[in-house]
């Protein structure tokens, strides 16, 4: 969606049903299905998460142009994808920085953990796992997020355990903590 067709004029916000984003020119129809649960959008890649496929999440390039995105990879049967978010400049040893992708893969009750630091508009493949939370229990890793770049808190949308919380200090090898 190209947002600019939005007012920014606060005496004169868009109205329900106003439709201000015209149709063919302001937003770009990708057409792909089930991709839609959530979406995020981090380093210039746009991430598309299914919450309910062997699909797993599709990655594109937004940095050539963001209304013609170019399909990068997918995370293909690693998980359902059900959400990511991007935790940029995380030192993982050594004084090597990585930008970690966090996948809450929903119903595998774990969260995978990427480095794509170095994925840009030429990569094709998907980057390997680094490591994967354990399994708390009988959860369903909905989503997550870092504080600190260090300790990953993982919701849990079964409501068997509410939070989770991991240490990733070591990022290959994260531990439950409470």
């Amino acid at each position: 969606f190209d947002l600019s067709y939005l007012s920014d004029d606060a005496d004169k916000p868009n109205g329900e049903d106003s439709d201000p984003i015209p149709s063919g020119v302001g937003y770009m129809d990708l057409g792909e299905t089930d991709f839609g649960h959530t979406i995020n959008c981090d380093r210039g890649l746009l991430f598309l998460h299914t919450a309910s496929s062997s699909d797993g999440c599709r990655v594109y390039d937004l940095t050539q142009d963001p209304m013609k995105p170019t399909f990068l990879f997918d995370s293909g049967g690693t998980g359902d994808c059900h959400d990511s978010m991007v935790q940029t400049d995380v030192d993982i040893g050594g004084g090597e920085l990585a930008d970690l992708w966090i996948i809450s893969d929903g119903s595998t009750r774990k969260d995978t953990i990427r480095n794509i630091r170095n994925v840009d508009s030429t990569t094709k493949d998907l980057p390997p796992a680094i490591s994967r939370t354990p399994s708390p229990g009988s959860i369903f890793a909905h989503s997550s997020t870092i504080y600190k770049k260090r300790y990953l808190f993982q919701t849990d949308e079964n409501n068997k355990v509410d939070i989770s919380v991991y240490d990733i200090g070591d990022v290959t090898n994260p531990q439950l903590i409470s």
